[in-house]
């Protein structure tokens, strides 16, 4: 004997194209909004709080001034003049060399 099983047939549901296209594009927009966000994120940290982090490199040159062939003069200034005694009322002669002559040129 033979027995011949029929059962209904499934509902096949088909999407077209166009369904999966558009899902397709919302998904790569998401994506690339994702890795935006994270890439802003990362220049963030990187430029801001996390600097420091970093160790950096500051450069510093000093250059010495040259010890050959330099002469340095100083001359301290003159000494005042002291004030004249209470009771003395001659004046200076009028013709008097200044206290601090003006150095010569070597």
């Amino acid at each position: 004997m033979s027995q011949i099983h029929v059962d209904e047939p499934i509902e096949v549901v088909h999407h077209s194209d166009g369904d999966r296209s558009a899902a397709a594009g919302i998904n790569l927009i998401t994506v690339l909004i994702v890795l935006a966000v994270l890439a802003v994120i990362v220049w963030f940290l990187i430029t801001g709080p996390l600097r420091g982090l970093a160790g950096g490199t500051t450069n510093i040159n000093v250059n010495p001034a040259p010890t050959t062939g330099t002469t340095i003069n100083v001359n301290p200034p003159a000494q005042p003049n002291a004030p004249a005694p209470a009771g003395n009322t001659n004046p200076a002669p009028a013709n008097q060399a200044p206290a601090n002559p003006a150095p010569t040129k070597p």
